[in-house]
């Protein structure tokens, strides 16, 4: 953090581990202004940590539902895919071989035929019998 390098403190190690999170707390500033700052600065680290926390846990939950797991699946069965990379990997390939809104456009079920209510098939959003 600029802060610490620009009191002259410097960390040992590049990666952000728990021992260097310790290390951060464990500090403290002689002047008000700077601990103030810094707790600002470290809230907001913590607070984009938490959100993406929550983002890959939506991410995996969608990745797991009917429509994605078998895809998802197979491409986390590669090493060192797992299971973020490969859902980013499986929307990647959806985008690329389908039309551009079949990833956004309603799914709706219409009678097949016409007037016979019990046969149900997916179909595009304009039902063909009404074209």
């Amino acid at each position: 953090m600029t802060l610490f390098l620009r009191q002259g403190l410097v960390y040992p190690a590049n990666a952000w581990t728990l021992a260097r999170e310790a290390s951060l707390r464990a500090h403290t500033f002689a002047q008000r202004g700077l601990a103030v700052a810094f707790d600002e600065a470290y809230a907001t680290v913590l607070g984009v940590g938490a959100r993406r926390d929550r983002l890959d846990g939506a991410i995996v939950e969608l990745a797991a539902t009917r429509e994605w797991a078998p895809v998802v699946g197979r491409l986390a069965c590669l090493r060192g895919v797992g299971p973020l990379t490969a859902f980013g990997l499986a929307v990647e390939i959806a985008r690329r071989t389908n039309p551009p809104d079949a990833l956004t456009r309603p799914q709706t079920r219409t009678p097949n035929p016409p007037h016979a209510g019990h046969s149900w098939t997916p179909l595009d959003s304009t039902p063909p019998h009404i074209n």
